[in-house]
């Protein structure tokens, strides 16, 4: 009877992972969902207060300077901006070269505002349908939960924008100049965590936000290459 079951347990398993390695962002976006609700349910809250109380000085202020990358407006002012600047230039080339090359450059920088602005949307919809309370209304009053469908400006929480935006655009240049990946997943993860140690974000918001910008990236991706193009702008690595 054991072995039989044991079987049919290693059964499912592979059955699991087979289904993982087909839809490997669905089933970390449903893991993660299950993750996060164990975050908000037993560590958030804890975390957050902890970080209140022993966070100040140097290290709070290193953070509360990067946390600054992460706002959305000088990210999709640099993908317009490159997005225009390539196609206009492309339009006044002198050679067949050229103007393919920046026609190309042009469909890469389309590539990262297309990424920041979809996660966007998606995380300031799904702020609004979970309306969850800032840490500062924890700090002040106490208070820690959600007002679904609310407009509030406290009750904004999840996910995080800053975490989705800088990990959107981070994930988007590693494929628009793929030597510097490296770099650029540094600064998605001080900036992501810049957003839990100056305490204006749980950790579960962060998480999510982040994802949610990753997997823009890696979903617009192929749309953007159809047709045979490359997105690097930059050498390989």
């Amino acid at each position: 009877m054991s072995l039989t079951c044991s079987r049919r347990a290693c059964s499912k398993l592979r059955a699991h992972g087979a289904w993982l390695r087909v839809h490997p962002l669905l089933g970390l976006f449903l893991y993660l969902s299950v993750f996060c609700l164990f975050l908000m349910v037993f560590v958030d809250k804890p975390l957050e207060l902890y970080l209140k109380a022993n966070v100040h000085g140097h290290v709070e202020g290193f953070f509360k300077v990067i946390t600054n990358l992460g706002g959305g407006m000088f990210w999709y002012l640099g993908a317009i901006l490159g997005t225009v600047v390539c196609f206009v230039g492309a339009q006044m080339a002198l050679t067949t070269e050229v103007h393919s090359r920046l026609l190309s450059w042009a469909r890469s920088w389309a590539f990262l505002l297309a990424a920041i602005a979809s996660s966007g949307l998606v995380v300031t919809m799904l702020k609004h349908v979970f309306g969850r309370l800032r840490p500062r209304h924890l700090f002040d009053q106490g208070l820690y939960g959600f007002e679904p469908f609310s407009l509030a400006s406290g009750a904004n929480s999840f996910p995080s924008g800053h975490s989705q935006t800088i990990c959107a655009a981070m994930a988007a240049l590693t494929v628009l100049f793929p030597r510097h990946g490296i770099w650029f997943a540094v600064i998605a993860f001080l900036v992501t965590l810049s957003r839990l140690m100056t305490t204006v974000h749980f950790l579960s918001d962060t998480l999510m936000g982040a994802y949610i910008g990753v997997a823009a990236a890696i979903l617009l991706k192929p749309l953007f290459e159809a047709g045979g193009h490359d997105l690097k702008i930059g050498k390989p690595r």
